[in-house]
């Protein structure tokens, strides 16, 4: 499909200005680190490290669609540090720091726009709502993993059984005259391993997946036109893929349950990581 050239020119104008907030994270994460694996430990802003070799090489779709993930989604990762920060905070000053809901217990499912930069657009009840009907049909899409055919035939097998419980948080649809309020996901077992699978398929966002999967495809696609063996990119993209969206989800869920936010920064983060190393042992 042909790339409309304005709106690529648009997202390469932005590419400088999220690459500086990529690197102003990395610089308060780890100063001292030089070009390494870490380069991709954060979900979104990761993928703006490979950016300039994608511009260099004329693979221009691959670098339209990440720059779209990072100015969609880039804040959303900026606001989980933020948190992750502001729990430290609380920490240093021996003050117990307040969640919205018990992350111990329950687990927020995945949104792909909920706090993305299109979240004010897309609130159909809205008056400001320009495409109601579409947005409406593209937040019935925007579930979590958990909530899929998959998710919940992974449920039955495991036997996880689980209940909503409310929480003060407003969701997307929410409007001053008529609010409504988040619901977070409390798993009913005292089976360490079924609660983080649970956990992981309700953190984990199918849009979001599909996301990753289509820059994957891209990558994959431009690889081959390049020379490169066709089997060897297909099965080190898939690897890769697998590797990084279970392990969001799985380290994710342990670190959210046992650290809040923190815990969950670092535990995407790691699970990131491990994307990128099972992809450079297939090199």
């Amino acid at each position: 499909m042909p790339i409309n050239p304005v709106l690529l020119q648009n997202q390469q104008d932005k590419i400088p200005e999220i690459y500086k907030d990529f690197r102003t994270i990395k610089r308060a994460v780890a100063p001292d680190e030089k070009d390494t694996v870490l380069d991709e430990a954060f979900p979104v802003y990761g993928q703006i490290n490979d950016i300039e070799e994608h511009i260099k090489n004329k693979n221009f779709d691959t670098a339209g669609a990440i720059t779209s993930l990072a100015v969609l989604k880039g804040p959303e990762e900026i606001d989980e540090l933020f948190s992750a920060a502001g729990q430290i905070k609380q920490k240093f000053k021996g003050k117990n720091y307040e969640h919205p809901y018990d992350y111990t217990k329950a687990e927020l499912e995945s949104s792909f726009f909920r706090d993305s930069t299109l979240a004010k657009h897309m609130n159909y009840r809205s008056k400001g709502c320009v495409f109601p009907k579409a947005s409406n049909w593209l937040l019935k899409k925007d579930i979590s993993f958990l909530d899929t055919k998959l998710g919940n035939l992974i449920c039955k097998i495991f036997n996880i059984d689980f209940t909503h419980t409310a929480t003060p948080l407003e969701s997307i649809t929410s409007i001053p005259d008529n609010k409504c309020f988040l619901e977070a996901v409390e798993f009913n077992t005292k089976s360490f391993p079924k609660e983080i699978v649970g956990r992981a398929l309700a953190r984990t966002s199918k849009i979001g997946s599909l996301a990753l999967a289509t820059i994957e495809g891209l990558d994959i696609k431009n690889d081959i036109q390049d020379g490169a063996n066709p089997y060897k990119e297909i099965a080190k993209g898939v690897a890769k893929l697998g590797a990084t969206i279970s392990g969001i989800g799985i380290l994710g869920a342990i670190g959210s349950k046992y650290y809040g936010p923190v815990g969950s920064v670092v535990g995407a983060s790691a699970g990131t990581v491990l994307g990128a190393l099972v992809a450079k042992e297939l090199d």
